[in-house]
């Protein structure tokens, strides 16, 4: 379930829920208990021709089914139209656990690149991407791409 109030000069919120069932009360011979998982997001953003940015939180609830294991995110995101043809996009993102039972997936994740219009039919995005686990004894990884568009 969502709800959308916007596009007042530009600016959009916007709010979500979901319930995802599980065998509730189900206790594995681990001692693992499932439960529901539960969804909640609200984002804020703004758009007009030359810029678009925003933000976003995330909570999951009962990650995986199993009980307590929670998660949150953060996201940022920009992007900056140069001309009809060459644009300027961003995204920053950031999770997190609750205790860090997930560490190895905690941590935050960057991307820069441009959009490159060449034509109706055909986009190329040179980018640059990079991961920053919270756990110091994990590697930063850092990546080149170059994302293809052809359409009909």
């Amino acid at each position: 379930m969502g709800l959308t109030a916007g596009y007042f000069k530009g600016f959009v919120f916007r709010a979500y829920a979901s319930y995802n069932e599980a065998a509730d009360g189900v206790k594995t011979d681990v001692e693992v208990w499932y439960r529901g998982e539960v969804n909640l997001a609200c984002f804020a953003g703004f758009r007009n021709k030359i810029v678009s940015v925003g933000a976003e939180y995330n909570v999951m609830m009962n990650s995986g089914f199993v009980n307590d294991a929670d998660r949150n995110g953060t996201s940022v995101y920009a992007t900056v139209n140069l001309n009809d043809n060459i644009g300027l996009y961003g995204r920053l993102d950031y999770l997190s656990s609750k205790e860090s039972w997930d560490k190895i997936s905690e941590g935050m994740a960057g991307i820069v690149g441009l959009e490159l219009k060449f034509g109706k039919y055909i986009k190329l995005s040179p980018n640059f991407r990079i991961w920053k686990p919270s756990d110091n004894s994990i590697k930063n990884q850092a990546y080149f791409y170059m994302n293809a568009s052809f359409a009909l």
